[in-house]
Order: C-alpha cells, then structure tokens, then sequence
C-alpha cells in the first residue's frame, strides 16, 4: 500500500540516473518537479512524498494524486494509461487519448446515459487476477467550462479544480470503489472533418503501438530500461480487451449524437 507524506524535498538526487528540467530518476526514487506547484517524489515503488510551493498545496497534491499512483502501478508490473473510463453491465470502457481528446467529456456525456465514472484522467489496469481489471480512482469529472456548458451542467455543484485552471470538478451522483472487468478500449482522435462516429479495431502490435502513446510515465520505464516489461504487459491486455481506434468529431453541439452512437456501438446501455 502506498503512504503519503507531506515533507520538505530537496531539488536533487545524489547520482541521478538521468535528470532533465522536470524529473530526476534514480534506482529506488522518481523526483518530479511542477513549474508552479512544487516537488514530488516516489520512492521504493510505494512511499511519496510531496513538497508543495507556498499557495499551491492543492495544485501540487493534485499532481501528485494525478502521476504517482500510475507510476506505482507501472513499477508493480502493470499499466495505467491516460484514460477516462466509465462502468456499464458488460464491463469497463476506457476512453484513452491525448490532451485535449475529449475523454473527460465523453465519459461525463456517457454518465449521462446512465453509466457510472470510474476514473477521470488516468485509468490504472491490474491483470494479476488473471483477467483485465480497472481500479475506480479520481473519478470525478473535470471539465472545461465549455464542456460543462454542451453537458447542461452549469447548475450542477462543482467546484474549481484550483486558482491555476479553470476546470470545474464535479462529483457523479454514483461511484464505485470495486474493481470493474475492462469491457474495451477506445483511443479517442478528435478529427473535425469527421462526419460521424468511426471505429476501427486495431490488433496485435498496432494496439500494442496505439496504447503505448498513453501509458503514464513510460518515459520513466524507457529511463529503467524496463520497457520490454512494459511491452509485455501491454501484449496481455490486448490479448483480453478489444482495442479500438475511435474517431469523434470535435464538436460539441453533437456531444449527445457521439455519446449514443458510441453506447450502441460498444452495446454498453441496455
């Protein structure tokens, strides 16, 4: 289980096995540093530590709640990916993605529909029973005002996610704390000349290459030279879970349309 702790964090390592503006990595610690929010570190795959700038405890612990988790998952074996994720009757849709993809807004669009969040921005899968798992964390939309505005949630309780952005963050009327069998996974490419909804199966190694673009913190495993133990683990997911490449178009007036035509597609609203 991994602790928490808030303590003063130095800017260096004592001989960093690379080191670059925004992290230094050793055998045993990843040290973090955020432009504005301060220092974060994990150490022996399960301590963190976090070392906020003065007025921004909440930006820095979001960081940290945002990158050290999946970081742990990744040193364990397995894989968390840059990814919303949502729970229907027939198991777990992620939604992985780029930036500004629209996997935050999709799935809020798809609660909607009556399926439940499970995880927001990043989506941490666990295969050691087995089978394809994901385990809810952070699963509270947040959304840019424009989004909260094409959702008709503009009178819903939310709050800002801190003085830097201005997403607003809302608390879904149901959450999950189980682990959910993963259903199928969607890499989300915003393309607005897209006419409709476009899904496209990808297999073997191009979906292997597809999802490898959204594992968080691969960089620190290229750095370990674990990446092999990546690529493996990434051939077993999509030895159990359909990998699609799902076109959307980047309008938000048809936010409702992609939300159902994606729900018939996956067959995830009864």
């Amino acid at each position: 289980m991994a602790r928490l702790t808030q303590a003063d964090l130095s800017a260096e390592l004592p001989a960093p096995l690379h080191a670059d503006a925004r992290r230094r990595v050793d055998s045993r610690t990843h040290l973090f540093t955020h432009s504005r929010a301060g220092r974060f570190a994990v150490s022996n795959g399960r301590d963190i530590t976090f070392d906020p700038a003065p007025g921004h405890e909440a930006e820095c612990l979001d960081a940290v709640l945002n990158a050290a988790p999946g970081l742990i998952n990744i040193l364990r074996g397995q894989v968390s990916l840059h990814a919303a994720a949502v729970a229907s009757f027939a198991g777990a849709l992620v939604l992985a993605g780029a930036s500004g993809a629209g996997k935050s807004t999709l799935a809020a669009a798809l609660a909607r529909l009556g399926l439940v969040p499970l995880a927001d921005d990043v989506s941490h899968l666990d295969d050691r029973s087995g089978s394809e798992m994901l385990w809810p964390l952070r699963s509270q939309p947040r959304l840019w005002p424009d989004a909260v505005q094409a959702l008709g949630w503009t009178d819903r309780p939310s709050r800002r996610l801190h003085e830097a952005i201005e997403k607003r963050v809302f608390v879904p009327p149901a959450l999950l704390s189980e682990a959910v069998p993963v259903a199928a996974l969607c890499i989300l490419v915003g393309n607005p000349g897209c006419a409709r909804l476009l899904c496209t199966r990808l297999h073997g190694l191009a979906a292997i290459q597809a999802l490898l673009e959204h594992v968080v913190c691969r960089r620190n495993m290229t750095i370990l030279r674990r990446e092999p133990v990546l690529m493996q683990r990434l051939g077993r997911l999509v030895s159990r879970a359909p990998v699609w490449r799902v076109s959307i178009p980047r309008d938000l007036r048809r936010l409702d349309e992609v939300a159902h035509a994606l729900s018939r597609h996956f067959a995830i609203v009864p």
